[in-house]
């Protein structure tokens, strides 16, 4: 088989459904005044998208309908972290508030001579 042949099984129907994400208008507005600061900041939003809308049963669960899952920065990348407030249906993941971390940058112990 081709690298550009379809793989698929004729017949099969794929069982993986992805839920459509919802953000609130919050959310929206935190995501656009960050992207000025942070450049990759979509590129981070966009993966956290990419895990919430296939497993959001991955976050922790706060109560019987609030789940938090927070999303690592990477210094060495450029990448901010994320911290999403949501709930979840079985077609659906509605983003409630989110905040955007700065990664932590590890900072080199000072000589002796300098304390």
């Amino acid at each position: 088989m081709g690298q550009n042949e379809d793989r698929r099984i004729p017949g099969r129907v794929n069982l993986m459904r992805y839920r459509t994400i919802i953000p609130e208008r919050c959310v929206t507005e935190i995501i656009d005044a960050e992207s000025a600061i942070h450049p990759r900041l979509m590129e981070s939003y966009e993966g956290l998208e990419w895990r919430l809308c296939r497993a959001p049963e991955t976050g922790y669960q706060v109560d019987d309908r609030h789940y938090i899952y927070r999303q690592e920065g990477d210094t060495r990348m450029n990448y901010p972290g994320l911290l999403v407030l949501y709930t979840f249906t079985h077609d659906e993941v509605r983003l409630l508030a989110i905040q955007v971390q700065v990664p932590r940058v590890a900072i080199p112990a000072l000589p002796k001579e300098i304390l």
